[in-house]
């Protein structure tokens, strides 16, 4: 079971709720996805509890090539791990956090930092990827040379 450590703190700023995840503002909890801005961005899919607190049960990104992909609404509707959201609610509703961010680096910084600090059940864990995927990855960045 997923350890409950975390409070979370809501604020209302201009008509806008945010949630301290990580050290970062994001706009949250959504309990309804069709609220989610279809923007580029992170998300933070989360077991909230009546008591304040909630657990991460998984991280991500979207929005390679906006407007012709998929912004964080479509992609949490057609989200392959939503089975996994399920498995992992406990006595928690399903809820959503979003931080807009079109900076695709700087997406998957954050998405790395969120995982490492959260170590959310559904997705990759950095720490699962080995050395030789990494390796791997590079080798194929760089014609087939390990930089």
């Amino acid at each position: 079971m997923i350890e409950k450590e975390r409070l979370y703190q809501t604020y209302k700023i201009v008509g806008e709720t945010i949630m301290k995840i990580g050290g970062l503002k994001f706009k949250g909890p959504y309990w309804d996805i069709d609220k989610i801005n279809e923007d580029a961005g992170m998300y933070v899919v989360l077991s909230l509890h009546p008591d304040g607190t909630f657990e991460v049960i998984d991280v991500g990104e979207s929005g390679w090539n906006i407007p012709e992909g998929q912004g964080m609404r479509k992609r949490l509707k057609s989200h392959s791990r939503k089975e996994c959201w399920k498995q992992h609610l406990g006595t928690g509703s399903l809820a959503f956090a979003v931080l807009i961010e079109r900076n695709g680096e700087k997406r998957l910084r954050i998405e790395q930092s969120l995982r490492r600090a959260y170590r959310p059940p559904c997705g990759t864990d950095p720490w699962d990827i080995g050395i030789q995927n990494i390796n791997v990855g590079i080798q194929n960045i760089n014609g087939g040379k390990i930089a």
